[in-house]
């Protein structure tokens, strides 16, 4: 694949991740809303985890890879309308996919995504607000 080709694939991949993501928290989120005695969280971890395992690496993780919350805003609010993304390959097996949201925290994203097996997985995530330097890790 080439390399504009591959970074265009990467951003269109963890957008989908993203994406789906936040579609899932806005459902279960709805369906609280309208059911507020109810507990969704045995449905949401139904649906949570087929979407994470297709697009997350499978490293063993002390936090994360599970659905513990889900509410809104959703947890990668406003990446479906990204002002800016890029990938930046780092190496053939290493690759940042960046997202900057117009979202109310002013957020963005930088997605790892690495290459086992000639098949991509988001290894990792790490989150800053506007005019930061510094990335904080988050919990994928």
């Amino acid at each position: 694949m080439e390399e504009k080709e591959l970074e265009k694939y990467l951003i269109n991949f963890v957008l989908e991740f993203g994406s789906k993501m936040n579609a899932l928290e806005r459902e279960i989120n709805e369906k609280s809303d309208n059911n507020p005695g109810k507990d969704y969280f045995e449905e949401f971890g139904e649906k949570y985890l087929p979407i994470f395992q297709e697009y997350c690496s499978n490293k063993k993780r002390a936090y994360g890879g599970k659905a513990d919350s889900y509410g809104i805003p959703t947890r990668y609010d406003g990446i479906e309308n990204a002002i800016e993304k890029k990938a930046t390959i780092k190496n053939r097996n290493r690759v940042e996919v960046y997202f900057k949201t117009p979202n109310d925290f002013d957020a963005e994203y930088l997605f790892v995504a690495l290459r086992k097996n000639d098949i991509w997985k988001i290894d990792s995530l790490k989150y800053k607000w506007y005019g930061n330097e510094k990335w904080k890790p988050q919990i994928l």
